[in-house]
């Protein structure tokens, strides 16, 4: 081979080396999801909540997954793709979950849901080519362990050329013990949890996370490249048992090393519909950062309030070399009537060196639950 034919093998080696990965990925939708709660969070995440499930009941919804058209050619039509349902957090509920088929092929791609956004927005069918999948649901005789549990639903496209995966759906299951009579003889049914996660809703108490964050700094010094994960979201869920004419939501000031994403970064549903929310961390000398505090009004029964609050890791420069590893604890409390819940979640920064920011599912803008 001349050197000008290897230098040529060598400028397509590396260009193809060096192209961006394109893929089509997958996006989903939930019909059929009654008495469930269904939540679009953004492009391909859907929330199906059940709030106080009774032992031995059982639900179905309906599943659709479809091919967005992106800047890759699918292979259509596709091999047959699985369908997986897994633990993301609390106990592993994933044998709870039935789903047929187990795995689905595409042969063409297909159109979001019109309108995308709000709670008619990708509950609806979707256009063009999909696939939908039955989804069964049996809570086990004992009921819903430690509160709380939930599980990701995902086509797992991962071997399949030019097919991307995306979010998928993620199915909560809370219960809400009684809560004695508050004041003004209003009944104050109600429980509170936080927890924080990454970007993709993967909470940090997952095995992959272990409760804790990377901090990545530039190599020989202390600046702050980036963390892993990318971004944060500090989830907020209060359900209800009883209707409450006011709901109070307050979190106190976050930690100084964190602030909040960007103008998106807050998010609430009561139930299935989203709520406009306007609240600010900004300085108030002096008395330091303001709590964030929201009131919603007249909760039915069986509903859940979702607050979540997009975050970054805010910090420039370390202090000094054994600045980590530092715990940081978020708070949030509940208010209703005479009844005020509390609940906080902790996450321990630790140091890692490299260089560059962090993963991809990186600090982007808060979901709604």
């Amino acid at each position: 081979m001349t050197r000008a034919a290897l230098g040529t093998v060598f400028f397509l080696l590396a260009s193809a080396l060096l192209a961006p990965a394109f893929a089509d990925d997958l996006d989903y939708s939930v019909t059929n999801a009654a008495p469930a709660n269904v939540k679009v969070a953004g492009d391909g995440i859907v929330f199906v909540d059940y709030t106080n499930p009774a032992p031995g009941a059982r639900f179905q919804f309906t599943l659709n997954i479809w091919v967005e058209s992106g800047k890759a050619a699918a292979p259509f039509p596709t091999p047959a793709v699985p369908i997986d349902v897994r633990k993301l957090s609390g106990v592993d509920a994933s044998s709870w979950f039935t789903v047929a088929p187990s795995a689905v092929s595409f042969s063409g791609y297909g159109k979001d849901p019109s309108p995308r956004a709000g709670a008619a927005g990708y509950t609806g069918i979707p256009g063009g080519s999909f696939r939908s999948v039955n989804v069964t649901l049996t809570v086990p005789a004992g009921g819903v362990p430690g509160g709380m549990v939930q599980v990701r639903i995902k086509a797992r496209a991962a071997r399949v050329r030019c097919l991307g995966e995306a979010h998928g759906v993620i199915v909560r299951l809370a219960t809400v013990p009684p809560i004695g009579g508050g004041g003004g003889g209003v009944a104050t049914g109600l429980a509170l949890r936080s927890w924080l996660s990454d970007a993709a809703f993967v909470p940090l108490s997952d095995p992959q996370y272990n409760d804790a964050f990377r901090v990545l700094r530039q190599t020989g010094t202390q600046t702050v490249a980036g963390t892993v994960p990318g971004g944060f979201v500090l989830n907020v869920l209060a359900t209800t048992s009883a209707r409450i004419p006011c709901l109070r939501l307050t979190v106190p000031p976050l930690p100084a090393d964190f602030s909040l994403s960007g103008a998106g970064a807050l998010h609430a549903y009561v139930g299935g519909t989203e709520v406009a929310l306007a609240a600010s961390n900004g300085p108030t000398p002096p008395c330091g950062p303001r709590p964030l505090t929201f009131e919603f009004r007249d909760v039915p029964p069986g509903v859940s309030v979702n607050l979540t609050i997009g975050l970054r890791y805010s910090l420039a420069t370390l202090p000094s070399t054994t600045y980590l590893p530092r715990l940081y604890t978020f708070s949030a409390t509940a208010t209703a009537g005479c009844t005020t819940l509390r609940t906080a979640s902790s996450a321990t920064g630790t140091l890692d060196l490299g260089t560059g920011g962090g993963d991809s599912d990186g600090g982007g803008g808060a979901l709604g639950l």
